[in-house]
Order: structure tokens, then C-alpha cells, then sequence
């Protein structure tokens, strides 16, 4: 059992491994873009444009947000709408790196840091509060990979597009 288990972590490091090699042979110009924001190391970029593939697909943040499982729930009763978890699709792997690269990304970037104590303050979990600047960083990875030029992080953490 021991020895199954030990090949399965070298098939699983070389997947990773092809799967990142692919990304950079496929998107070359786009993964370089990712991979330039402060939090989006080569793991979350090539998970990313794994995952979306094609992301021009995606006409608003939402919709990509959504995908990538990163959405939160709403339930509404009457006039009162309440949000709770995040919606539980896609691939279950990439969250968790986008909430991964989300701890970078709020580490080295002040206004991602700023994002992340807005939440903070109004949730006092930080588990919460990085769940809630995951899909930010989502859509700021979506939009550099659509787009040629950088978007700020303002525009990102807004979910606006622009034009």
C-alpha cells in the first residue's frame, strides 16, 4: 500500500509538472502575465488557464467566479437575501490554489492586504476573509488573461470590467 501511494505522488508531481509545461507552451504571453502579479506563482497560473482554458469565453466576472466554484451562495426569503459558503463546482482543486495565491497575493500586494482587512473586520475570521479576496484575485488573473494591459486591483475588487 505504501508503494502505491509513493507512485501516486510521482504521477501526481508529473502531471503537475506536464500540465504546467503545457500551459507555458500553449499560452506562453498569458502565462507570463499571470505569473507577474504578486500571488499568482506558476501553480495558479497554470491551474487557471487549465481550468478556463479558454477565458475569453467569459463575458463578465461573475460568470468566472462562478466556474471556478468561487461564487457564494445566496439564499433569498422575501426582501432579505443571505449569503453563506461558496458554490460547491468545478474543479475542487482549483479553489483552494486560488485561495492559496490569495495568502500571497494579500502578503505582498497593500491593496489586496487592505481588501483582506475589509473582510476581516467585518467577518473577525481570517479563513473568511481570504475566501472573500480569492475571487478577486480570480478576476484579476481573468482579466489579464483577456486583456494585453494590467488591470489595477481596484478595478478587480469593484467587478467591473473594463473596456
Amino acid at each position: 500500500m505504501v508503494r502505491e501511494y509513493l507512485f501516486l505522488l510521482s504521477e501526481d508531481k508529473m502531471l503537475r509538472a506536464e500540465i504546467r509545461t503545457a500551459t507555458k507552451r500553449m499560452h506562453a504571453q498569458t502565462f507570463e502575465r499571470l505569473t507577474s502579479i504578486v500571488g499568482g506563482g506558476e501553480t495558479a497560473a497554470s491551474n487557471f488557464l487549465a481550468e478556463l482554458f479558454s477565458p475569453e469565453r467569459f463575458n463578465r466576472p461573475e460568470e468566472v467566479t462562478s466556474y471556478l466554484g468561487l461564487a457564494p451562495v445566496v439564499s433569498q426569503s422575501g426582501g432579505t437575501a443571505a449569503r453563506a459558503r461558496i458554490r460547491p463546482v468545478g474543479q475542487k482543486r482549483l479553489p483552494g490554489i486560488l485561495i492559496e495565491a490569495a495568502w500571497q497575493w494579500i502578503w505582498r500586494d497593500p491593496e489586496a492586504k487592505e481588501l483582506n482587512n475589509r473582510h476581516f473586520v467585518r467577518h473577525g475570521i481570517g479563513q473568511k476573509a481570504i475566501v472573500a479576496v480569492a475571487p478577486k484575485l480570480a478576476i484579476k488573473l481573468w482579466r489579464l488573461a483577456v486583456e494585453t494591459q494590467p488591470t489595477p486591483m481596484g478595478d478587480a475588487a469593484r467587478g467591473a470590467r473594463s473596456g
